[in-house]
């Protein structure tokens, strides 16, 4: 069974620097378990994973007795298992990565994991184990000789007095790398896992209150030295002493979120500790309550922050509304990412001296969303960019100016030294931000970020500006920029300075007012985010695809809940890379669009419009895009809640739903209407076109032709006699032939003749096994029946017609076994028919019939419903119990 799957979201994180739609991807059902998903990994990762089952949140109350021994990967996490059965993975030997998490499992047995030699992962987080040895045998992980990771955070109330880390428990993972587990005791962390040598993440947080850390003292960690990342959060923690994490030399991340009462005072004692480490993260999300005044960060917070090389900091949530200007010099110029989501920052001096002291020259990514404020950032980077301009390059306009040839000073030529070649003009050297004189257009506001800025993300600041006459100062790397949820109403002229630019997010930003030209200068976008603004007089006006002209290499289109109405036929012809386009919840009517014929075109959403079929065009691109050799090999359209039709003028739509190879997505709930107001499932296309094909049949023609048909009326009627009464001559063929050779044929005769054989078995190859293991022993060994079985008995070098009428004539019975595969066997069918026909004409009772399986009737030819409504048959029962019974019955039907 399959099913479609939804791989990645609609949106991208931060880091991405562009995205898809949503890719769907094609899922099997484990055969032997269809509550479970089974999928061979070898192909993606080299050999190193092989087959993945994920039982995830299947309703699972334990763990099934039976895995194949080539699974490598196990999910069974959102289950309801509460206890596992010992040696349950003993054939596993092959598991890698096995996730119990969120299960109700209390208790872990000395014998669980037995077998399990070769497991790198294990998940328990979630479970309801208490560290006691009552619920943790000293033996639970013995058998993890290789584990690599281990996932201890359990979902408890409360810590009983009884409980301690479980250090006897783990002494044998030699191996651990990754310990995530429930900070229950504060004063003998540094001996409770001193004994992992090869620890390198400790994990000490909690979601369910179970960290009782409180403060963090000196000597702590004391013997942890080759811990790289250290993770506790929702602690309660509430102090940080000053040798806190001295001991910790190899530390590269550090997490001390979501405990609001550390606040921005003890930073001095975090960073304290940590001077001369070099740091990947740094991560202080909500370390402030929720509600309360606003927060600065001052000089003595920061005061040994300088000493330390830091990439990413995360100072989230934490209600931070100013940098003091003395607070700017300790900041590390190391930043790559930082990220201060869900403040009140205001504008203020402190930006003046982050820009005058290059304070974030090697930041990549910058995350400012959610700010509480109404400030209008665009105007104030636009103002301390003309006065850094101003007061660093004493440049008052944008003229061009000559190069000293002896530029002692260096102000130009080392500050412009990374791309001097793309502003000279002629002998002319440009400025800083010259790029925004050269296009000869009159730029209202001018904005400088650092050049190695990769990604900004200024979505949820309710800004309320105009994109208007904006210029970005070259060189810059901005490749991502997320400016939704913003109130950007007005789009016009191009936006300078992002020819780098991959990803651009503009959704919800009420925007409806929009220049043809405004994404000119966005030559590089890969994807682009118009969700939800009012630009529908915009794009239905652009009958020549003005608008996304010069987009050559954009990929993914979004222009959901636009309110659009109509879209012109040129709209999009010239996105000559478009792979994806949303077009959902808007009001469409019709859509029949020109696509770049060299478009990969891979995903179309048109769900939650008022749409009653897709136009020919559109059809016609996916049928072209499918022949073309591209790397993909499905194809998705979303049609969901529209008002589909089914009515004549459809009836090409319908057609090429039933033969298409594009998936529908939610195709089993896709309806159309007939005319009469009938709804019905767009699944169903091939019996909707058939129905279309008579209800619109134009009966001028055949009125024509009509006179024409008469000739063929006997031709016609002949071939129905023949097919009619097709096995009856083809009986007579066969009964004459074996006259013909010698042989009898019995015509009316009684029961009560000599036979050679009691019977013939006519059965479908796929059941020879059933036939040869089960049917020939109970019949001819212990019930002594002479049985004609064709892999055995039929004559070489005869023609397999022959044999079998022979088979049939000279047997008392054809024993016929009645399986799918049976039905599917054309030399069945024949057997059969050929038994039916002898049955008719010799007045005799030949025909015997066992049902070996249920199976569907509907659709199965005349002929055979005929057999299986007049004739009394036996049915293989499902219970091995009653099989003697049924070999009595079979054995009482031959005589």
């Amino acid at each position: 069974m399959h099913d479609i799957l939804v791989l990645n979201d609609m949106f991208p994180s931060l880091e991405s620097e562009y995205t898809g739609l949503r890719i769907y991807r094609r899922i099997d059902r484990c055969s032997w378990l269809h509550a479970c998903i089974c999928r061979d990994e070898s192909r993606y990762t080299n050999g190193a994973y092989r087959l993945m089952v994920n039982c995830t949140q299947s309703g699972l109350a334990e763990v099934p007795s039976f895995f194949p021994s080539n699974t490598t990967v196990l999910t069974l996490n959102g289950n309801s298992i509460q206890k596992i059965d010992s040696d349950v993975f003993n054939n596993l030997a092959d598991l890698k990565y096995l996730d119990l998490s969120d299960n109700r499992i209390r208790i872990l047995s000395a014998s669980i994991f037995v077998g399990l030699e070769n497991l790198h992962t294990l998940e328990l987080s979630g479970n309801q184990i208490r560290y006691d040895g009552q619920s943790l045998s000293s033996l639970a992980f013995n058998p993890l000789k290789k584990l690599y990771r281990l996932n201890l955070h359990q979902k408890l109330d409360d810590i009983s007095i009884t409980e301690r880390y479980p250090t006897n428990a783990l002494t044998q993972l030699k191996q651990l790398k990754q310990l995530l587990i429930d900070g229950i005791k504060p004063d003998n962390v540094a001996t409770a896992f001193s004994f992992m040598t090869n620890l390198r993440s400790l994990d000490l947080s909690s979601g369910f209150g179970r960290c009782n850390l409180k403060s963090i003292v000196a000597d702590m960690f004391k013997n942890l030295t080759g811990v790289t990342d250290l993770k506790i959060c929702n602690c309660s923690l509430e102090s940080v002493e000053k040798e806190g994490f001295s001991d910790l030399n190899s530390l590269t991340s550090l997490d001390l979120s979501y405990n609001e009462n550390l606040q921005f005072k003890s930073l001095a004692n975090i960073t304290y500790g940590l001077q001369g480490n070099q740091m990947r993260d740094i991560k202080l999300v909500k370390i402030h309550e929720t509600f309360g005044d606003c927060t600065r960060l001052e000089a003595e917070h920061l005061l040994y922050f300088k000493n330390m090389e830091v990439e990413n900091v995360y100072l989230d949530n934490n209600r931070l509304a100013y940098v003091s200007e003395d607070a700017v010099q300790y900041i590390p110029r190391s930043i790559h990412k930082l990220s201060v989501t869900n403040n009140m920052l205001l504008a203020g001096e402190y930006i003046h001296k982050i820009f005058e002291k290059s304070v974030f020259r090697n930041l990549a990514y910058l995350t400012m969303a959610e700010q509480s404020t109404n400030n209008d950032a665009l105007k104030f980077f636009n103002n301390k960019t003309r006065y850094m301009l101003k007061s660093k390059f004493k440049i008052n306009t944008f003229n061009a100016v000559s190069i000293p040839e002896n530029d002692t000073s260096g102000k130009i030529g080392n500050y412009n030294r990374n791309y001097t070649q793309s502003n000279l003009v002629g002998n002319k050297l440009l400025p800083f931000c010259g790029n925004c004189h050269l296009m000869g257009i009159s730029y209202d506001i001018i904005l400088y970020f650092p050049e190695e800025l990769r990604a900004i993300d200024f979505s949820g600041l309710r800004i309320r500006n105009e994109l208007k006459n904006i210029c970005i100062c070259e060189p810059n790397s901005l490749m991502r920029i997320n400016l939704e949820r913003n109130v950007f109403w007005n789009w016009q002229s191009p936006i300078g300075g992002l020819s780098n630019l991959l990803n651009l997010q503009l959704a919800w930003n009420s925007c409806d007012n929009m220049s043809q030209d405004v994404f000119d200068q966005m030559t590089g976008l890969i994807e682009l985010n118009l969700t939800r603004n009012f630009i529908e007089r915009f794009l239905r006006e652009d009958t020549e695809g003005r608008i996304f002209k010069n987009l050559k290499i954009l990929q993914y289109l979004l222009l959901a809940d636009c309110k659009l109405r109509y879209l012109p036929l040129k709209l999009f012809q010239g996105l000559v890379s478009l792979r994806g386009l949303d077009l959902s919840y808007n009001f469409l009517t019709q859509i029949d669009v020109q696509f770049s014929g060299s478009s990969p075109l891979q995903y179309l959403d048109l769900s939650n419009n008022i749409l009653n079929k897709i136009g020919a065009k559109v059809m016609q691109k996916f049928d072209n895009t499918a022949k073309m050799n591209f790397s993909f090999d499905n194809f998705y359209i979303d049609l969901s809640n529209n008002k589909l039709s089914c009515s004549c003028n459809d009836i090409d739509f319908i057609e090429w739903v039933s033969r298409t190879k594009v998936q529908f997505i939610d195709f089993n709930i896709v309806v159309c209407m007939y005319k009469n107001g009938k709804p019905m499932k767009l699944r169903k296309a091939s019996a909707i076109y058939s129905d279309l094909l008579k209800d619109c049949a134009d009966y001028t023609t055949l009125i024509i032709f009509s006179s024409l048909g008469l000739v063929l009326f006997l031709i016609i009627t002949l071939c129905g006699m023949i097919y009619r009464y097709r096995w009856d001559l083809r009986y007579f063929y066969y009964s004459i032939k074996l006259r013909v050779n010698g042989n009898k044929i019995l015509i009316n005769q009684g029961d009560d003749l000599d036979f050679m054989f009691d019977a013939f078995v006519s059965y479908a190859s796929e059941n020879a096994r059933f036939v040869k293991n089960d049917l020939v022993p109970q019949l001819e060994d212990r019930r002594r029946l002479q049985l004609l079985v064709h892999d055995r008995d039929f004559r070489a070098g005869e023609f397999v017609n022959d044999n079998i009428m022979q088979a049939i004539a000279s047997s008392r019975k054809t024993l016929i076994l009645m399986s799918k595969d049976f039905l599917k066997s054309e030399w069945c069918i024949f057997e059969m028919n050929m038994a039916r026909m002898e049955s008719i004409k010799t007045g005799r009772n030949v025909v015997c019939l066992v049902k070996l399986e249920d199976f569907p009737v509907e659709g199965l030819p005349l002929e055979i419903l005929d057999i299986i409504r007049q004739q009394t048959y036996i049915e293989r029962p499902e219970n091995d119990d009653h099989m003697d019974m049924f070999w009595d019955r079979v054995q009482n039907a031959l005589k």
